[in-house]
Order: C-alpha cells, then structure tokens, then sequence
C-alpha cells in the first residue's frame, strides 16, 4: 500500500466509504513501515488525524446500546479501532495529537463496550503517561481510574488484565503523584485496589534484577507519610488494618532494592517509629494476661472489624519484613531502629508465637533480629542486656531460635 493510500483511510469524513480491504492494508503499513516515516505522515497531517481519532470514538459510542452482532458498520469501525490501537502502540505524534480533541469522557465511555476491551486496554497502556498527565485535572479523571482499577481486579482475560497492569507500572515509576492524587480523590476502597495492583507488580517483578519495578520516590515517600498518619493520634483516622498491611508490604518489596534509591528514601526514622506503634499494638491485642499496657482501642476495634478481617499474624509479618529489608546492610537505620525502641517489640515477636512465613519458611522475627544486630554494637548491646532479665524458659527458646548464642 502507498502512503497516499493510508493517507486517504485517516482523511475520510465518513467510515462507509472505505473498504475493510483498505483498513487492512493501511494498519498492515502502519505496523511495518519506518518510524520516521509514520511520524511524517503523521505530523504532516496534523488536523487530520486528531479529526479520525474523535470522529472514530463518537462513531463507536453512538452505537452503544444497539444490537452489535451483525452490525456491518460497527465491524467495520472495529477494524478502524484496531488501527488506532496499532498506531498509538508505534508513534508518540499520532498519541499526542489524538488527545487534543478525545476528552476523558471518551475513554470512560469506550470502555462499556465489552468486545473491544483488550483493544481499548492495550491503547491505555500505549498512551500510559499521556492519559494521566492529559486528563488529571479533570473531574472525571479519577472515575476512569477507579474503573480501570475495577477491570484490573475482575476481568477474566489475560490480556486485558496485562496490559492494565502495565499502564499502571507506567503510573507509579513516570508520575510522582500518582499515589498522593489517587489518595486524595478516590475512595478508601478504590484506592486499596490500587495498592493491591502494585503488590501484584512487585512482587512478580523482584525475582530479578532487570524487571523490578523502580516506583518513583515521591511515590514511595507518600506511601511512608501515609503510615505514619495512619499510626497519629491514636489511629484516629484509621479505618482499616488492610491500608498498614499493604504499604508495609509493599515498602518491605521495594526496601529490597534500596540501593536503587536515593540514600534517604528508606533511611527513615519514621517508618520504624510506626512500625514500632504498630506492633506494641498487636502484641498488646494478643496479650491476653495484659502486660502490655497502652493498647489502642481504636486498634483493638479495627482488629476485630468482620468485614475487612485482616490476619494479625500477617500484619505482624509485614511489619518485620519491612524492617528487616530497610536495615540490613544498614547502619544509620540499624542505630535508628534502637532509637525508637524497636527492638524489643520485634524481640517479642519471638516469644511463643511463630512468625513464620509458610510460603518462603522464614521465621521473620529471627530474621529482623539478625538484621537489626549484624555488626551494631549498639543493638548487640542491648540483647546482652535484656537476655538477663528474660524467664530461663523464654532464653531457652530464643537459643532454639539461634536469637541468643
């Protein structure tokens, strides 16, 4: 096909009079020709193609409602829709002129239309950053997300949820405020889902060194602030234990990696310090003999919320994960850890309860333990001390547990 001929199929004011043969054989053009030349044809074209991509959409969207099924027309404008889809996959012109016109009304709309889901999913995922940055002051831009989130989390086909996953791993390295601005206009519920999609991303993406998912830092310092607001003023404003048990999860995944990071992301006094309120508060839930005084009732109540049940055992885990990650290899927050008090909260993880974690069988309070310890003659200090004031029953079994020589 001739580039006059592509030309001719982005040009038309009206769908009909282009043949199915001529779709095919642009969006056959459009996937092999030379980027540089589809950005010329593209560029050179400018009105043209930001008219295709509105008058594809309100073509598409007027037929919503209608029988589909052996509807010539709405064939045909799937096959247009594909080349849109392709195109927008190869050139960044052809994204950025679509966009002037398409509204994010568009793409909430078009994504009613079952049948061109793993199309429209894989668009949003080419158009990754453009969408955010586009549509983010708009008042709807947060409805279109929630949706997607919705999608991510329920649709059965692999491709659709794959390529969702992707346009969201696209959000949380390429935009520093997506997780504040996802936060503050979204619903508690919503916002979880989100959460859930970037543990789904980190922790399938750890198992190398060339696929991590590196989140942006103002991402990850807006998840650490979020639970240290969590844990202010007596849980005053927490409404479930499923928020710490993610951002602990995901921070312990990303802690990891923290080289990767600027020096002060993960050396965080205040993370410890909230891990440190949070689990005096489970421990003092799981005292049942009430020598640990102080504990929350907001806590206790959240603890005991049937319709969000969150295992405490797991929440203590993620606490215990996150600080092992962060200060292992760590000196400053090793010293920090002590600081705050934390070592003995963590110490007492060991006592009688397991904190093993059955999938990868480690015992995370030991774990903790040993990172917290590890060349810190502070710390060290500290358990030579406190192995003095411990029943013999209790030293004996945190030696089974190779805590105390």
């Amino acid at each position: 096909m001739e580039r006059d001929d592509v030309l001719k199929v982005f040009c038309t004011e009206d769908f009909n009079e282009i043949s199915d043969d001529e779709i095919k054989g642009a969006n056959k053009w459009i996937c092999s020709v030379l980027l540089e030349d589809l950005n010329t044809l593209v560029g050179d074209n400018n009105e043209s193609i930001q008219n295709f991509a509105f008058n594809l959409f309100e073509s598409l969207l007027n037929k919503h409602g209608e029988d589909l099924e052996s509807d010539s027309m709405f064939i045909k404008l799937k096959i247009f829709y594909r080349l849109f889809v392709n195109t927008s996959a190869r050139s960044e012109v052809f994204k950025e002129l679509s966009l002037k016109k398409l509204t994010v009304i568009h793409w909430l709309a078009i994504l009613r239309f079952e049948d061109l889901l793993p199309e429209t999913t894989y668009a949003i995922c080419c158009f990754g950053k453009h969408i955010y940055n586009k549509y983010l002051l708009e008042k709807e831009f947060f409805d279109f997300i929630s949706d997607l989130t919705t999608i991510c989390n329920t649709n059965t086909k692999d491709h659709v949820h794959s390529s969702l996953i992707a346009f969201f791993w696209k959000l949380f390295e390429e935009c520093p405020t997506f997780l504040s601005e996802s936060f503050q206009s979204m619903g508690k519920r919503d916002f979880i889902y989100i959460l859930g999609i970037l543990i789904e991303l980190t922790d399938n993406n750890y198992e190398t060194e060339s696929t991590y998912v590196k989140v942006h830092e103002n991402n990850i310092y807006f998840m650490a602030s979020l639970l240290e607001r969590w844990c202010q003023d007596n849980f005053k404003e927490a409404e479930t234990l499923r928020l710490p048990l993610y951002l602990m999860t995901i921070l312990g995944t990303l802690g990891i990696h923290k080289r990767n990071y600027s020096d002060n992301v993960f050396t965080n006094k205040e993370i410890l310090s909230s891990i440190k309120v949070i689990l005096m508060n489970i421990l003092g839930v799981e005292d049942k003999k009430g020598q640990i005084p102080g504990t929350s009732e907001r806590f206790k109540a959240l603890c005991n919320n049937d319709d969000d049940f969150v295992p405490l055992n797991d929440l203590k885990i993620s606490c215990l994960r996150l600080v092992t990650n962060i200060c292992m290899d760590n000196e400053e927050n090793q010293k920090n850890a002590g600081e705050v008090g934390l070592l003995y909260p963590v110490l007492q993880c060991s006592f009688d309860k397991t904190t093993l974690d059955v999938a990868l069988r480690k015992e995370w309070s030991v774990i903790c333990i040993k990172a917290l310890t590890d060349k810190c003659e502070e710390n060290q200090e500290f358990l030579r001390d406190i192995k003095n004031k411990l029943s013999s029953r209790v030293v004996e079994s945190l030696k089974e547990k190779t805590i105390f020589a």
